[in-house]
C-alpha cells in the first residue's frame, strides 16, 4: 500500500493510520497487507515493506516483535545484498519474514533467494522405510514420516484398496491386488517437496495359499505352480483356482464338468466349474471355445453365464458358462484355462 495519497489531484505523502490496516485485516483476514512506510502499530495486522539499502533492514525490528510477537516483514534486498547479508536473511526467513524478489525464472538473484530459503527451511526428507509388505485381502497400514515437513503428504501409484490420509501420512485399507508395487511418496514442506519410492510387496491369495500348504518353499519344489505333490494329475495352480486340496487326491466332482444346458429355446454345450469368490484372486479364469481344436476363442463370462453363481460355503462358488454354438449346429468344444496373474 503506497503511502502517497491523492488529495484532490495533489499527490502528497501521508501515513495511513494503523486502525485502517486493522479494519482491512478484519474484513479480509486471508489477504496479506503490505504497507510501504509503516508505524510500529502496523505490524499488528500487516507485514510492512522494508528495503535493506534504506536502513539496513534485514529482519523484523526487535521493538516490533516485542510489541507483536507474531509480526513479520516483507524485505526487499538489492542484488548485492543477497551475498553480504546471507546469514542475516536466512535467520529472518527462518523467523517468518518474507523476501521480495523478481519472479522471472531466469533472473540471476533467484539463485541466491533459493539458497537462502533452502537453508532456512530445508526441503522435507522422508524418513520412513522404503519397503513394506502385506497380504492381499488383509488389513494393511503404513505411516509416512518426514523431517522438515508440514502436515501435507501425498502418494501416487497406490494399489486398489489402499488410501492415504494427507494430514497424518497413514496409508491404510485392504489391498485387493497382489504383487510388487512401487508407490511414490511425497511430503510438502515450507520450501520444497521431498520424495521417496516405497516398494510394496503384497502376497496374492495364491501365494498365501502356497505358504499355508507348503511353508518356507515359496514358488519352488512342491509349492511351484505346476507341481503336483499329491500325484492326482492336477497342478497346484489349478488346485488353488478350483478350491481343491493339494496334499490329497481330489474327487472328480471337484473338476470342471461338461454338460448340455437349455437356454433361449436351444440346447447348448456348457461347462460348470468352481472358482474363488475373491476377485481378483490372483488368477484369471478363461473359458475358451473352438470348432476345430486349433483356434480357441475366449468367451465373455458375464455374457454367457447361465443363472447366478452358487456359493459352495468354502470360499468358492460354482458357475456355469455356455458356448455360442447350439448343439446340433456343427461341432463345438469348451475348455477352462487358468492363468496366474
Amino acid at each position: 500500500m503506497d503511502w502517497t495519497v491523492n488529495n484532490y489531484g495533489v499527490f502528497t505523502p501521508r501515513l495511513l493510520r494503523s486502525s485502517i490496516y486493522a479494519a482491512l485485516h478484519a474484513l479480509h483476514p486471508d489477504v496479506l497487507i503490505i504497507p510501504e512506510i509503516p508505524r510500529t502499530g502496523d505490524w499488528a495486522n500487516a507485514a510492512p515493506y522494508r528495503e535493506i539499502n534504506s536502513g539496513d533492514y534485514t529482519s523484523t525490528r526487535a521493538r516490533s516483535q516485542a510489541a507483536y510477537p507474531q509480526s513479520r516483514t516483507i524485505t526487499e534486498p538489492k542484488e548485492t545484498d543477497w551475498i553480504a547479508n546471507h546469514a542475516l536473511l536466512v535467520d529472518a526467513v527462518r523467523g517468518g519474514d518474507i523476501l521480495l524478489f523478481r519472479c522471472w525464472y531466469s533472473d540471476p538473484p533467484n539463485v541466491f533467494i533459493n539458497a537462502i530459503y533452502n537453508e532456512a527451511h530445508p526441503p522435507p526428507a522422508i524418513t520412513s522405510t522404503g519397503s513394506a509388505s502385506g497380504d492381499m485381502g488383509a488389513p494393511f497400514s503404513y505411516t509416512m514420516t518426514a523431517d522438515n515437513a508440514l502436515a501435507q503428504f501425498s502418494a501416487t501409484g497406490l494399489p486398489a484398496g489402499l488410501a492415504l490420509d494427507p494430514a497424518t501420512g497413514i496409508i491404510s485399507g485392504t489391498p485387493v491386488v497382489g504383487g510388487n508395487i512401487t508407490v511414490t511418496l511425497r511430503a510438502r514442506g515450507f520450501w520444497g517437496i521431498g520424495e521417496k519410492a516405497l516398494t510394496l510387496t503384497l502376497r496374492s491369495l495364491f501365494d498365501q495359499w502356497r505358504a499355508q500348504n507348503f511353508p518356507g518353499l515359496g514358488n519352488t519344489g512342491d509349492a511351484a505352480s505346476d507341481a503336483d505333490p499329491d500325484s492326482d494329475s492336477i497342478g497346484n495352480l489349478l488346485e488353488f483356482a478350483l478350491g481343491l486340496n493339494p496334499l490329497s487326491t481330489d474327487p472328480i466332482s471337484g473338476l470342471p464338468q461338461l454338460h448340455p444346458v437349455t437356454s433361449a429355446s436351444a440346447t447348448w454345450p456348457a461347462i460348470t466349474f468352481r472358482r474363488r469368490k475373491a476377485v481378483p484372486a490372483g488368477v484369471d479364469y478363461l473359458v475358451e471355445e473352438t470348432t476345430d481344436l486349433v483356434n480357441w476363442q475366449t468367451l465373455d463370462l458375464p455374457t454367457h453365464q447361465i443363472g447366478a453363481p452358487v456359493d459352495q460355503g468354502d470360499g468358492t462358488e460354482s458357475v456355469t458358462i455356455r458356448g455360442t454354438h447350439a448343439i446340433g449346429v456343427g461341432q463345438s468344444f469348451l475348455r477352462l484355462r487358468v492363468v496366474e496373474q
